[in-house]
C-alpha cells in the first residue's frame, strides 16, 4: 500500500477560477433624470461603467447584469426579507479598531447605521460564517420601524403604483445609455424582486458552475442592493472587489457607512476604474469626464476609505434571506481549465465550509488555509498592482511544474498549498488602521477547488509556509532565542529581569516573580475605543515628560490619544533593563492587559511617523504565555510568473513567555506584518506556562519617541510634526477632515509598502493629533474595588463641584486587585499624579478648595481640627481594612480608636452646648464641610453596615454624626 505521502503528491486536476463584474441596478428609474428614484452621485459613474464594460469583457470574465422588477403580487414586508440594507446613519452611536481602531474620519464620522432586518421564520436562510461577522459596540436595542425620511430609498417596500422599477415598465428596464453595451449572447442577466442579487435565486449555483469566486460590482444603490448583494456575496465565500468610482449613491452618509461595513465586516477591497482598466491591459478612455467637479467632491469619501485596513468587528450580525427572482441566462457555459492556487487577486474572505472554524479549533479540513483562521485580509483600495487573470486559452495545457512554493515543516514533509491571493493590509481607518493594539476577528473559509500538491524546497534559517495547512500553528516554524526573526533585524529574549534582582520594597521575593503582580496594580487601565468599538484589551499610556511638562506622542489610527501618565516604579525597572539590551533610551510605553486567551491583537505594521529613525520597537511581556504571529505583507509577494497564480507569503510564530522581551528591527517592521490571534482553546488543552497568572497577559510596547506635546496638548512639534523644534512648534490639528484623511492615507501607504519611503510620505509632518474633536482636558481620577476610599475621594470632588472623568478598574481575578491604589491625575501643565485617599484630600482642599475669608484665628483652627480628624480617619480606615482582610470579629486597635474617636466628638458637642447652641454641629470639624467629614462618613458607614458589634448606644457621637451628615448629604434615607 503506497503512503499517505505518495497519494497526496499524486497530481490532481487543476481548475482556473475567475472574475465577474456585476453591474447592480443600472435601469431607467434610478439612472434617468427623469426616474423615480435618480441616483447622480458621484458624477459620470455611469460613464466610467460604460468604459470599464468592453476592457473587463474582453480580458478579465463575466458581465452580470443585475435589474429589480417590482412584483405587486409579493408581501407587503417581504422586500426586506433577509435582506440587509442601510437606510441612516446614527450619529449618537459610539462609532468605532490599538493602539490603532475609532473614527477617524471627522469630515464625515461613520456613525454605527441602521441595517434594517427582516426576518422570516419560515424562510430564513443559514447564516453561515457571517454569524461572526459584528460591530464591537455596547448592545443596542431593538431596531425601530424606519423614518419616513429613512424609507426614502426602500423602493421594494413602497406602495405598487409608487414604487421604482414595477414590473413590466419603462422604469423596470435598462437605462437607454446603458442597454447598448449588454451583450444578450455572452452576459448573465438576472432580475430580482428583493434587494440581493443572491436571495431566492440560483446566481449562487451559476457562479460556482462557471468557477468565478471573484466579483467586481459597480452600479446603485451603494446602500440598497450593492450592500445587500455584497453582504451575500461574501456570505457565501466570494471575494469582493468595489469599484468605488462606478458605485452610485444618493446619501453621502448612507453611502459612506455601507463602504466602511463591506470593507470593514465582509472583507471588500475598494479599487478604481481607472487603475483596472490598465490592468487588464486597456486604456483609460475619456479621462476628463473622470474627473469632474462633482466627481472630486466625492474623492475625499472615496480616499478616506482607499487603503484602509478597518478592523473586523465581533458581535454577531445576522443575516436571513427569503427572496424570490429570475435568473436569464444568455451565455453558454465555457468549459475552463487552470491551477489549484485559485484567485490571484484579493483575500478569500469566505471560502470553503459554510461556518468558519478558529485557527485553534480541531479537525480543520484538509484543504482549510491558515489565512482563513487568521481572519479576513484587511479591506482598503488596491493601489499596487492588480493580478487580473486573462482569460485561459483552451489550446494551452497546464503546466506540470510546480506553481508555487510550500512550507516544509517538521522535517521534509511535503504539504499540500493552496497560496492566498495577495493583498494589500491596510490600516484601520477607524481606528485601527495600525493595530498596535488592534484588532477583531472575522473568520475565512477557502474554495472547495481541489489542491495540487507542490515540492517544497529546503528552507535555509527560516521555513516558507503555504497558506493550506491543516493549521496556521502547525504551518509556520516556531522560533526562540538566537533564531533570526523577520528580516534578520528581531529576535527574542527570555529571563529579561535576572534573578539578581529583588522586589523593591526589600524583601526576598524575586522581582521577575512579583513583576507582574506590581504591574498589574500599579498601571491606570482602561479601555480603548476604535472604527468598530472598544478594542480587546485594556490600555494605560506612560512616558517622560520634559522638564516643562512636555509629552512624547505616539500617533495611530484613533479616534483620540490616550492620556499618559509618568512612569510608574515597576515600569521603571523594566524600562531601564530594555535600554541596557537595546542600547538606546526609550521615552514612551503602550501597555496592554490582555485578560484572557480571547484578547488578542490584529496583524499590523507600527507606525513610524513618530518613532526616532534606526531605533527599535521592544515588546516585553509578563504573564501567560501567548504566540506572535509575524507574516509578510502581501505587496512582498513577487510577481507571477504566466504560468503561475500565486505566491507564498512568509509566516513566522515566536512564543512570548513570562520575563522576555521581543524586539522588532524597522527592516521587520516595514516587509512584516505582527500580532496575536484569539486562543480560543480550553484551558484544559493549553500548556502550564500559558494558563499561568488566570491567562492574563500584561504587555509593554516601549518606542523612542521624537514628536512631542506641550503641557496643555495645544502644540506640537518634533520628528513627525510639521515643525521640527520647539521654538516653531505650531497648534495640533482635531476635527479637520481634510488634514485627518491626509494622516490616514500616509499610514496606508505604510501599512501596505515593504520599500516604505518614510521622506516621501511622513517628511513634510502632520500636526493631526485627534481624529475627531479633542478631549476635554480634565483631572482624571484612577479607581480601585476599595469601596470606602472611592467613595472618601467621589465625595469631596462632588463638594468642591469639581468636573473630573473616572477611569474604572478591571473587574478581574480578585487575586490580583488586593495591592492597586487610587490615583488623581491633575490636569496642571505637569498633570501631577496624586495616590491615596487621605493624600489626595489634602492635595485637593489645598489647591482646590475655594478661598473663603475667616477669622485668621478661626481658620487655622478649624484647619488643625480637620487635619487632625483626617487622620484619625485615615488610621481606623487603615485598622478596619487590616481587620476584615484578616477575618478577625475584633481588632483592640480598632476598637480602642472608635472609642477614642467618640470621646472627641462627645467633648466637641459639650462645648458646642455650652456655647449656647441648640445641638451639636453637624460637621465633625467645624462648622463647614471639610476634609475630615468626606474622610470620615464613609468609614464610618461601613462599619455600622457591616460590623456585628456595632452598638448605636455604645457610640452615640459617631451615630449621631452619621445620621445627621447622611441625612443632610442625602446620603442616607430619613429611616435610616
Amino acid at each position: 500500500m503506497s503512503s499517505l505521502l505518495d497519494l497526496l503528491t499524486q497530481k490532481q486536476p487543476q481548475f482556473q477560477t475567475r472574475q465577474a463584474l456585476v453591474l447592480v441596478g443600472l435601469q431607467h428609474d434610478f439612472i434617468a433624470p427623469s426616474g423615480k428614484l435618480p441616483v447622480d452621485k458621484p458624477a459620470g459613474f455611469v460613464d466610467r461603467i460604460k468604459t470599464l464594460i468592453p476592457v473587463f469583457r474582453q480580458s478579465a470574465g463575466e458581465i452580470l447584469w443585475i435589474r429589480t422588477a417590482f412584483d405587486p403580487a409579493r408581501p407587503v414586508n417581504a422586500a426586506l426579507s433577509g435582506d440587509n440594507v442601510i437606510t441612516h446613519v446614527d450619529d449618537s452611536a459610539e462609532s468605532s479598531s490599538d493602539d490603532e481602531d475609532d473614527d477617524p474620519s471627522a469630515s464625515a464620522p461613520l456613525a454605527a447605521a441602521s441595517p434594517l432586518k427582516s426576518t422570516s421564520s419560515a424562510n430564513s436562510r443559514p447564516l453561515g460564517a457571517l454569524n461572526r461577522i459584528s460591530v464591537r459596540r455596547p448592545t443596542e436595542p431593538r431596531a425601530r420601524p424606519p423614518s419616513r425620511e429613512q424609507q426614502d430609498e426602500l423602493f421594494l417596500s413602497g406602495r405598487s403604483d409608487e414604487s421604482p422599477c414595477l414590473q413590466g415598465t419603462r422604469g423596470a428596464e435598462f437605462a437607454d445609455e446603458i442597454s447598448s453595451t449588454i451583450d444578450t449572447s455572452a452576459d448573465i442577466i438576472v432580475t430580482k424582486s428583493r434587494y440581493s442579487a443572491f436571495n431566492g435565486s440560483t446566481l449562487l449555483q451559476t457562479l460556482r458552475a462557471k468557477l468565478i469566486t471573484e466579483l467586481y460590482i459597480c452600479g446603485c444603490i451603494s446602500n440598497i442592493s450593492v450592500y445587500a448583494t455584497a453582504l451575500d456575496a461574501a456570505r457565501h465565500g466570494l471575494t469582493i472587489y468595489l469599484v468605488d468610482d462606478c458605485i452610485g449613491y444618493r446619501h453621502v452618509e448612507r453611502h459612506q457607512e455601507a463602504l466602511k461595513q463591506m470593507t470593514e465586516l465582509m472583507g471588500a477591497q475598494t479599487v478604481t476604474s481607472k487603475d483596472l482598466i490598465q490592468q487588464l491591459g486597456g486604456q483609460a478612455e475619456q479621462e476628463d469626464e473622470m474627473t469632474t467637479d462633482s466627481t472630486k467632491e466625492d474623492a475625499g469619501l472615496d480616499d478616506m476609505l482607499k487603503g484602509l485596513d478597518i478592523r473586523e468587528s465581533k458581535r454577531n450580525r445576522q443575516v436571513q434571506s427569503n427572496a424570490k427572482g429570475t435568473l436569464s441566462r444568455h451565455a453558454s457555459t465555457e468549459e475552463t481549465r487552470a491551477r489549484a492556487q485559485g484567485s490571484n487577486i484579493g483575500p478569500h474572505f469566505l471560502n470553503g465550509s459554510p461556518v468558519a472554524r478558529d485557527r485553534n479549533e480541531p479537525a480543520l479540513p484538509a484543504n482549510r488555509s491558515p489565512e482563513a483562521d487568521q481572519g479576513p485580509p484587511r479591506s482598503g483600495s488596491v493601489k499596487s498592482k492588480i493580478r487580473m487573470r486573462k482569460r485561459p486559452d483552451s489550446k494551452k495545457t497546464p503546466s506540470s511544474s510546480s506553481r508555487g512554493q510550500a512550507a516544509q515543516v517538521s522535517g521534509s514533509v511535503k504539504t499540500s498549498s493552496t497560496p492566498s491571493n495577495p493583498d494589500s493590509p491596510t490600516p484601520d481607518v477607524q481606528g485601527q488602521l495600525l493595530r498596535d493594539s488592534s484588532d477583531s476577528k472575522v473568520s475565512s473559509t477557502i474554495s472547495s477547488a481541489p489542491l495540487t500538491v507542490m515540492d517544497a524546497p529546503k528552507p535555509k534559517s527560516t521555513t516558507k509556509t503555504g497558506e493550506n495547512m491543516p493549521t496556521a500553528t502547525a504551518a509556520s516554524p516556531l522560533l526562540g532565542p538566537g533564531d533570526p526573526i523577520g528580516e534578520g533585524d528581531s529576535r527574542i529574549v527570555h529571563q529579561l529581569i535576572p534573578p539578581t534582582l529583588y522586589h523593591p520594597r526589600g524583601s526576598k521575593l524575586l522581582l521577575r516573580d512579583q513583576i507582574f503582580h506590581l504591574l498589574y496594580n500599579e498601571v491606570k487601565w482602561q479601555k480603548m475605543f476604535h472604527a468598530a468599538g472598544e478594542v480587546p484589551r485594556l490600555v494605560a499610556v506612560q512616558g517622560l515628560l520634559g522638564k516643562d511638562g512636555s509629552t512624547p506622542v505616539y500617533r495611530h489610527p484613533s479616534d483620540q490619544s490616550l492620556p499618559m501618565l509618568r512612569f510608574s516604579p515597576a515600569v521603571q525597572i523594566v524600562r531601564d533593563q530594555v535600554q541596557t539590551l537595546v542600547r538606546h533610551p526609550v521615552n514612551h510605553v503602550l501597555i496592554q492587559l490582555y485578560r484572557s486567551g480571547q484578547d488578542y491583537i490584529s496583524e499590523h505594521s507600527d507606525k513610524t511617523l513618530d518613532i526616532v529613525h534606526g531605533s527599535s520597537i521592544v515588546n516585553v511581556s509578563f504573564g501567560a504565555q501567548r504566540t506572535m504571529r509575524l507574516r509578510t505583507k502581501r505587496s512582498a509577494l513577487p510577481e507571477p510568473s504566466p504560468d503561475q497564480t500565486g505566491s507564498i507569503r512568509n509566516t513566522e510564530r515566536v512564543h512570548l513567555p513570562h520575563n522576555s522581551m521581543f524586539v522588532v528591527g524597522q527592516e521587520t517592521n516595514m516587509r512584516w506584518l505582527h500580532g496575536i490571534n484569539p486562543d480560543k482553546r480550553p484551558a484544559s488543552v493549553r500548556s502550564d506556562a500559558e494558563n499561568a497568572f488566570s491567562g492574563m497577559r500584561i504587555s509593554l510596547t516601549f518606542r523612542q519617541i521624537g514628536t512631542f506635546l506641550s503641557p496643555d496638548g495645544s502644540k506640537i512639534w518634533g520628528q513627525g510634526a510639521t515643525s521640527k523644534s520647539a521654538a516653531s512648534a505650531k497648534d495640533t490639528i482635531n476635527n479637520n477632515a481634510k488634514e485627518t484623511e491626509n494622516i490616514i492615507r500616509a499610514f496606508s501607504k505604510e501599512n501596505q509598502a515593504t520599500e516604505f519611503d518614510w521622506k516621501a510620505t511622513y517628511g513634510a509632518g502632520f500636526d493631526v493629533l485627534h481624529f475627531r474633536e479633542g478631549p476635554k482636558d480634565l483631572p482624571v481620577l484612577y479607581m480601585n474595588h476599595d469601596t470606602v476610599g472611592r467613595k472618601v475621594v467621589e465625595i469631596y470632588l462632588n463638594e468642591l463641584a469639581t468636573e473630573h472623568r473616572i477611569v474604572e478598574p478591571p473587574a478581574l481575578d480578585e487575586a490580583h486587585e488586593r495591592d492597586r491604589i487610587i490615583c488623581f491625575r491633575d490636569n496642571d501643565a505637569k498633570h501631577t499624579e496624586v495616590t491615596s485617599p487621605a493624600i489626595i484630600l489634602a492635595y485637593l482642599d489645598k489647591y482646590y478648595k475655594p478661598r473663603v475669608e475667616y477669622d485668621a484665628v478661626d481658620e487655622r483652627e478649624a484647619t488643625a481640627a480637620a487635619y487632625h480628624m483626617l487622620f484619625n480617619a485615615e488610621v481606623l480606615t487603615r485598622q478596619w481594612s487590616a481587620r476584615s482582610g484578616s477575618g478577625a470579629s475584633t481588632s483592640e486597635a480598632f476598637i480602642s480608636t472608635l472609642e477614642e474617636l467618640e470621646e472627641v466628638l462627645s467633648t466637641s458637642d459639650a462645648h458646642c452646648l455650652a456655647d449656647g447652641k441648640k445641638e451639636p454641629r453637624t460637621f465633625i470639624a467645624g462648622e463647614s464641610f471639610s476634609v475630615a467629614d468626606a474622610a470620615m462618613w464613609p468609614v464610618l458607614d461601613e462599619i455600622v453596615r457591616t460590623w456585628p458589634l456595632w452598638v448605636a448606644r455604645k457610640y452615640p457621637c459617631l451615630d449621631r454624626f452619621w445620621v445627621s451628615l447622611g441625612r443632610k448629604k442625602g446620603w442616607l434615607k430619613k429611616e435610616e
